[in-house]
C-alpha cells in the first residue's frame, strides 16, 4: 500500500506539473515483458514523443518519481525466480561437473549477497538522487568544497571525495525528440538499472534498454522497480534478439544516443553502425574497463598488511572469475623492494587457498589462457582458477583480459613511478588501486592519487567500493585524458563541474576488511532488511532468530568461520 501511495503521488505531481504527460496506462507494464518488433517500434515512437516534456520536468518531479522507484524496490518480492537464475548462470562451468557438489555453500550463500548487494545499490543510488534535488543537502556542500565523504555502514571506515581538474570527463544525451538507448551489461545485473536510471533521473532522458543476452531473467525484476518510469513513457525495456535486431535498434531514426557497458570491440561496432546509418551525429557514451592495476607500494610492511594486502588482491581477482570491469590483471612491484618476494608468495599462497570462482562469461578461460602463453606460461584448459604470471607481457598490458588471469610487473624506482608505469602501459583509465603500509609517508600518498590518471583511485581498499561511492554522489567512468575505457561517467548526483575522478579511501590496511572471509547469507539478510527495506532493529532481529532456530532443527553444525560472522551480526544488530 505504501509504494501505491508513493506511485500515486508521483504520478499526480508530474500530471500536474507537465500537460504533455499522458494519462496512466495500467497494460502498459505488460508489454514490456514482450520483445517483438512491432512493440519495439510503438515503444520508440511513444517514447521519443514522450522526451521534450520529461526533459522538462522539475527536480521536484522526478524526486517524486525517483520516491516511488524507491518503494517499488524495498516491496519487491526478492525471493522470484531471477535469484535463482542468476546464481545458476554464475555457478556453471560445463567443463567441470565437480562444482555441483564443491559449491554448495557459496551457493547458498548468493542469491542473498545478490539481493544485498543489488538492493543497496539501487537503494542508495536514488535515495542520493532525491537529497540532491534538496539546496540545503549537507552532502553537496562536502563535495563542492572536496571533503572526504563518509561511505558508512556500506564500506566501514571509507570514504570518497570527488577531485576536479582540467581532464573533466566527457557527457552526453539523447536531444529533445530522440531516446537514448542503453545496452546492458552481462556481468553483473545492477549495472543496467544503474544506467537507466542515470538517463531518465539525472540527464532527463527516455531509455530503451536492451537487456545482455546472458540475464534475460532481469526483465521481471526491473519491470517492478522501474514500474513508475515505465508507466510514465519514460522508461522501456526489451530482450536481447541477436546481433542484427540491436544493430536495428541503434540506428533507428528517433534514436539520438546510445550507451552502453562493455568492450571496446563492441563500443566500436556500435559506432560503426550509426555512422553507417547516417547519424555519425549520434554519440556514444561506454564503461569499457580496463586492464587494472595494483599498486604495492614499497616501505616497510607489518605481517598483518603483507597478509591483508594479499589476501585482498586475490579475493577481488577471484570475484566474479575475474569478469569485472575492475578485477586486478597487473601488479605493479618495485623492483628493489626488500618485502616484495615475500608478498608475492603470500599472494600464490591465496590464489590456492581461496575458493576459484566459475569462469562462466564467454570466452573467458580462452582469454586467460591467451594472455598465459603471451607471457610463457601453460595454459590452464577448462580449469576456472587463475592464471597467475610472475612476469608481465606486452599483451596483458595491452588487452583486458576479462577473465581469470592476473601478471606481475617489477619496475624500477618507488611509488612515483610505479604510477607513471600504471598511466602509461596499462591500458585503460578506469580505475586502480594503490596498496600503502602505515610506514608510507602522508605526502607521498598525496602525491600518488595526484599523479594517477584515472576515474577513481582507491587507496588500500578494491576499487569495487568506487561503485558504491558513485551511488552514494561520487562519479564512475574513464579519465578524461583517454577513450580506451570510454566517455562519459555516472554519479555525480550533485552536478559538481569540472570533473576529474573520484578517490576513495579505505583507511589502513591492517585495519581493512578481509574480502576473502565471505559471510554466511544470515547477514546478507539482516543487512538487507536494516539497510534497504529500513524495517530496523526487529526485523533483522527476526532474521537471526529464524535462521538461528532453521539451524538448529536441522542439527547443521556451525563452525568457525560461521561462529565469527554470527558474533557481527549480533554487533550489527546493536548497532540500531
Amino acid at each position: 500500500m505504501k509504494a501505491l501511495l508513493a506511485y500515486a503521488a508521483a504520478a499526480a505531481l508530474l500530471l500536474d506539473n507537465a500537460q504533455a504527460l499522458l494519462v496512466l496506462r495500467p497494460q502498459q507494464r505488460r508489454t514490456q515483458l514482450r520483445a517483438t518488433s512491432s512493440v519495439l517500434e510503438r515503444d520508440v515512437a511513444r517514447l521519443a514523443e514522450r522526451s521534450a516534456s520529461w526533459a522538462e520536468s522539475k527536480p521536484q518531479e522526478r524526486a517524486a518519481v525517483a520516491e516511488a522507484c524507491l518503494e517499488c524496490l524495498r516491496a519487491e518480492p526478492w525471493d522470484a525466480g531471477w535469484l535463482g537464475a542468476q546464481t545458476g548462470l554464475e555457478s556453471t562451468n560445463p567443463s567441470q561437473t565437480r562444482y555441483v557438489g564443491a559449491q554448495t555453500d557459496l551457493e547458498s550463500t548468493n542469491p542473498s549477497q545478490t539481493r544485498y548487494v543489488f538492493g543497496a545499490v539501487v537503494g542508495d543510488w536514488l535515495e542520493t538522487f532525491i537529497d540532491a534535488q534538496s539546496s540545503s543537502s549537507r552532502t553537496r556542500e562536502a563535495f563542492e568544497k572536496g571533503e572526504r565523504v563518509p561511505l558508512g555502514l556500506a564500506v566501514p571506515g571509507a570514504t570518497a571525495e570527488i577531485r576536479r581538474g582540467a581532464a573533466e570527463a566527457t557527457q552526453a544525451k539523447a536531444p529533445p525528440g530522440t531516446v537514448s538507448v542503453v545496452l546492458g551489461a552481462g556481468n553483473q545485473s545492477f549495472l543496467a538499472l544503474i544506467d537507466v536510471l542515470q538517463r531518465a533521473l539525472i540527464e532527463g532522458g527516455c531509455v530503451v534498454l536492451k537487456h545482455h543476452p546472458l540475464r534475460p531473467f532481469l526483465l521481471a525484476p526491473y519491470a517492478a522497480i522501474l514500474g513508475p518510469l515505465i508507466e510514465l513513457d519514460v522508461v522501456a525495456q526489451v530482450l536481447d534478439e541477436g546481433v542484427e535486431a540491436a544493430a536495428a535498434l541503434v540506428a533507428h531514426d528517433r534514436v539520438g544516443h546510445v550507451h552502453l557497458t562493455g568492450g571496446e570491440a563492441t563500443r566500436d561496432a556500435v559506432r560503426r553502425t550509426l555512422d553507417a546509418a547516417g547519424k555519425a551525429s549520434v554519440e556514444v557514451t561506454a564503461e569499457l574497463g580496463c586492464v587494472t592495476p595494483w599498486i604495492v607500494a614499497g616501505g616497510e610492511w607489518t605481517a598483518k598488511e603483507l597478509k591483508l594486502g594479499a589476501r585482498n588482491l586475490v579475493a577481488a581477482k577471484k570475484a566474479n572469475g575475474g569478469s569485472n570491469c575492475l578485477s586486478p590483471q597487473i601488479v605493479v612491484v618495485a623492483k628493489d623492494w626488500a618485502q616484495k618476494n615475500d608478498f608475492l608468495e603470500r599472494v600464490e599462497g591465496e590464489l590456492k587457498r581461496q575458493r576459484d570462482e566459475v569462469a562462466y562469461y564467454p570466452g573467458a578461460r580462452e582469454r586467460r589462457d591467451n594472455a598465459l602463453e603471451a607471457c610463457g606460461e601453460k595454459p590452464l584448459g577448462a580449469s576456472d582458477a587463475i592464471g597467475f604470471a610472475r612476469n608481465t607481457c606486452e599483451m596483458a598490458l595491452e588487452t583486458e583480459v576479462f577473465g581469470p588471469f592476473l601478471a606481475v610487473c617489477e619496475i624500477e624506482g618507488g611509488l612515483l613511478e610505479q604510477a607513471d608505469f600504471a598511466n602509461e602501459k596499462c591500458r585503460g583509465t578506469l580505475s586502480c588501486v594503490v596498496l600503502t603500509p602505515d610506514s608510507l609517508n602522508t605526502i607521498m600518498q598525496m602525491a600518488v592519487v595526484d599523479r594517477l590518471r584515472y576515474g577513481c583511485v582507491a587507496i588500500n581498499v578494491w576499487s569495487a567500493f568506487g561503485y558504491t561511492a558513485l551511488a552514494r554522489g561520487a562519479t564512475w567512468g574513464a579519465h578524461g585524458s583517454d577513450d580506451a575505457s570510454g566517455s562519459g561517467i555516472i554519479g555525480n548526483h550533485y552536478g559538481i563541474p569540472d570533473v576529474e575522478k573520484s578517490v576513495v579511501r579505505g583507511g589502513p590496511l591492517r585495519k581493512t576488511v578481509d574480502l576473502s572471509a565471505t559471510p554466511p547469507a544470515v547477514v546478507f539478510d539482516a543487512l538487507f532488511e536494516a539497510l534497504v527495506r529500513r524495517k530496523g532493529t526487529g526485523a533483522v532481529a527476526s532474521v537471526v532468530a529464524r535462521r538461528t532456530l532453521g539451524a538448529l532443527r536441522g542439527l547443521v553444525p556451525v563452525g568457525p568461520r560461521e561462529g565469527v560472522w554470527g558474533a557481527a551480526a549480533v554487533i550489527f544488530c546493536n548497532l540500531f
